[in-house]
This record gives C-alpha cells, structure tokens and sequence, in this order.
C-alpha cells in the first residue's frame, strides 16, 4: 500500500508538472516565429517588469493561459479604457439590459455567419473578434450609407455605360432622327439622376460627421437594446456592440479570461488633409513568463469591417503616425513599474 501511495504521489507531480507548462513564447509584432512551451511561473510570483506589444489583428497570437491572472490596479485601468486613457481620462462603460436574451442572440447569430456553438467557444482572441466583427456586419448598418459598395460601383459602372452608348447615337450620322430625339430625352433625365447622385454623396460626407442628425439616445441605451433592434449606427455604438457581445462570449470560453476589450478614441486622417474622431476597440490579452507580465496589444475595427474593410483597427490608415501609442505605452509602461520600485526610491510620474 506503502508503493501504491508513492506511486500516486509521483503521478500527481508529473501531471501537475505537464499541465503547468501549457505556455508559449509570444510572438512579436509583424514577425512570424516558432513558438515553444516554457514552464509556466506560478500566479502568486511578484511582477518583475512588464513588456506591451502590438499586433496587427491578422497576426494576433498571444500566450494563452486559461487560469485567470491577477494584474495591478495600475495596469488594469489601461486595459479596461484603452491605452488613449492615459491622455483622455475617460472611462469605458456599457450597459447589457437582458444577458440572457443577449446571449442567446448572439449565438443565433453566429450560427448565421457560420459558427456553431461548439466552435465559439473553443476560438482564440483573434478568431472571436473576428467572429464579433462578422455577426455585427450581419445585422446592423452604418448610418446614412447604401451600405452595399459593391452594389453602388456596378450602378456607377452600368449609368456610365448607358451614358456613353446614348452620346453615340448623337454623333451617328446614320442614326434615325427619332432615335436621336429619344437620346436626347434619356440623356436629359440621366443628368437629373446624376445631379441626385452628387447630393447624395455630398449628404454622406456631412453624415461623416452624424452627431448633428443623431438625438444621442442609443450613447445611453444599452447595447443588446440597439443590436437586437437592428438599427443603423456609426462607429462609437459598433465598438461598445463588439464589447457587449465580446463580454458575453468571454463567460463561456477560458481561452478568453485574460482578455480585455475598450474602445479607443483616435483622429483617422481624411482625403483634404484633415482629420476626424473616431472610435474602434482595443484588444489587450495578459500573460506571466518567467516573472515579467506580458500585454499583447491589437486593434478591431467593426465600422470599417461592415463597410468594406478587412476589421483590421492597427494599420496605416488608424495610426498613420506611431507617435500617440507608441507614447502612450511609453507612459503606460513608466507607471506601471513605478510599483515595483522599493519604496524609498523617488518616484517620477508620466505627464
């Protein structure tokens, strides 16, 4: 009995061993590299130092460890409100009326796009934003838009056409002098559509801007409210969307626990050199290594996702200049250690 208990006690080691070891080496930003699986340090272990990386959403692979971890108060904050808090100090709510209602919607949804229950929660960070985006695109529109570009392009396309081939019955010596007079007429109402078409774009670009048409009621409803209604919306109520149903998918999948989802505030550059505030959502995944505590930063866009975008919210056209995140991590990063200096050390703090 004496060796069948040592025998229990050795087995009980080795798959403690194995389980802990169930990490990987993160991949950096823009480079793809063979992982490997170091053992894990134990939870309780103190922060040696913190290391932010960024991520575009196509190449998110962050370590997952499917245990929750717990994080400072100070690194949290940038986690649940984005890393712009550090500059705008505003603070990142939504409010879900019926969960349970929400919840079933949502994987209704996903089975529409393709996914079924199973396959939701077994998905990593990257695939479940990916999933976010695709439902969200399924069910609600961008305010003030035809919403279908492909669909505009063709008409342009075929007007262009019609266009051309009623100008050449004008110049056509050989043309019927009815057929000419019919040209004529099509053409004239042809330059009426077109005028209509030029106002309608010109709405559109002042709708770049919908603040002064929207009365602000959906800023405060809750956001299974405005999903489950199928309203058209602009940016500030796709991202709080992507968090709601984010939040809601997290309660059924571990590989989403050390996960966060907070929108961030940015100027996206527009075609006359100016720029125009705008809203998508940050995705920071954390992991602990060898001591040090690892975020994993990307970005998700699901109004541009819907309106013919690849979702992506960190490339060239959201942060032309790397200067603001990259300062703002820079800031981040100072504060948080700041708490891991021995307390007679002076302290300076990011302005």
């Amino acid at each position: 009995m004496r060796h069948l208990k040592e025998w229990a006690r050795k087995s009980l080691v080795t798959l403690t061993a194995v389980l802990s070891s169930c990490t990987q080496i993160p991949i950096p930003p823009y480079q793809e590299t063979t992982t490997t699986k170091p053992a894990s340090q134990p939870a309780s272990r103190p922060a040696t130092g913190y290391e932010f990386s960024l991520t575009p959403l196509a190449k998110y692979n962050p370590t997952i460890q499917r245990n929750r971890l717990q994080i400072s108060d100070r690194l949290r904050v940038y986690l649940e409100n984005g890393i712009d808090y550090v500059d705008n100090l505003l603070e990142d709510h939504i409010k879900i009326q019926d969960p349970l209602k929400f919840r079933e919607l949502i994987y209704s949804e996903a089975l529409k796009v393709g996914y079924n229950k199973e396959q939701v929660i077994d998905l990593s960070p990257q695939q479940t934003i990916e999933l976010c985006n695709k439902i969200i695109a399924n069910r609600v529109n961008y305010f003030g838009t035809t919403h279908d570009f492909q669909s505009r392009t063709k008409r342009d396309q075929v007007l262009r056409r019609l266009k051309k081939g009623l100008e050449q019955v004008l110049i056509d010596p050989l043309a019927p002098e009815k057929q000419k007079q019919d040209a004529t007429e099509k053409l004239g109402i042809m330059k009426q559509l077109e005028e209509s078409i030029k106002k309608q774009d010109s709405y559109e670009d002042k709708l770049s801007n919908p603040n002064m048409f929207l009365s602000g009621k959906q800023d405060d409803e809750p956001v299974d409210l405005i999903f489950e209604r199928e309203e058209e919306i602009i940016c500030r109520h796709y991202a709080k969307i992507e968090k709601g149903i984010f939040f809601m998918l997290q309660i059924d999948n571990q590989k989403l626990k050390n996960t966060y989802i907070a929108t961030y505030i940015g100027d996206i550059p527009k075609r006359d050199q100016t720029t125009v505030k705008h809203c998508w959502n940050q995705i920071a995944t954390v992991w602990k290594e060898l001591g040090r505590v690892h975020v994993g930063i990307t970005f998700s866009d699901p109004t541009w996702f819907d309106v013919g975008g690849d979702g992506d919210g960190f490339d060239w056209r959201h942060f032309r200049d790397a200067t603001a995140h990259n300062e703002q991590l820079r800031k981040i990063k100072e504060r948080v250690e700041e708490e891991l200096k021995p307390a007679s050390q002076p302290t300076t703090m990011s302005k």
